[in-house]
């Protein structure tokens, strides 16, 4: 598939980097940058697998196939929609609800909280599986064999559940960082906090001689 931007948008992004003293040399998506990110640690896949990246307020799906990308998509939902719900139904600031999410991840919440982000992830992964079922009813013969899921509300456990639930395939959290060798930085820290790293990795894969334009 093939993905653009407005030229604006891309000089409005290069301008911030050359204000803060940087060269621009690259200018790429979300999704194809998850992409580098996945098969620099897996590998090229002989299955159809999804990479689905939670951003912020912002997610990206890409579809490969043969190690292709035959479906990408920006959905607009993330782990925002988290936070702004904990905030709405239990009354508390925006920090607060923050750190309530963070808490639940953590394996430290109330009951009410639960089922709070459990509707919420309910409603993500529904919004997730339309694109989904768009990719699969253009491919009527194609079955996709795995969800590889990443981004900062990766690691929420009822987003993860809600995804296998009406995907009906295995979903596993990305590690980008899982064949990194030798490191000093403590290996428990990459596992929690790789999954955010998907598309910051993918773009520090580029070339510096790719064309930027």
């Amino acid at each position: 598939p093939s993905l653009a931007a407005k030229k604006e948008v891309v000089a409005d992004y290069a301008a911030v980097a050359r204000k803060a003293s940087l060269t621009p040399v690259v200018v790429d998506v979300a999704a194809f940058a998850m992409q580098n990110a996945f098969e620099a640690a897996y590998g090229e896949s002989h299955e159809v697998v999804a990479l689905v990246n939670v951003g912020a307020s912002l997610s990206n799906i890409n579809i490969l196939a043969g190690g292709t990308s035959a479906f990408t998509r920006d959905v607009t939902t993330g782990g925002n929609s988290f936070t702004d719900d904990i905030k709405r139904h239990l009354g508390v600031n925006a920090e607060e609800a923050e750190a309530l999410k963070v808490a639940f991840t953590d394996g430290d919440a109330s009951a009410d909280v639960a089922r709070i982000l459990q509707m919420t992830a309910q409603q993500m992964a529904g919004e997730f599986q339309k694109s989904i079922d768009f990719f699969l009813a253009s491919h009527p013969d194609t079955t996709i064999g795995k969800i590889y899921l990443s981004g900062g509300s990766a690691r929420v456990p009822p987003l993860l559940a809600a995804i296998e639930q009406r995907a009906r395939v295995p979903v596993e959290i990305m590690e980008p960082f899982r064949d990194a060798g030798a490191s000093n930085i403590d290996p428990a820290f990459l596992r929690s906090h790789g999954p955010q790293a998907m598309v910051s990795l993918g773009l520090a894969l580029r070339s510096p001689g790719d064309k930027f334009q």
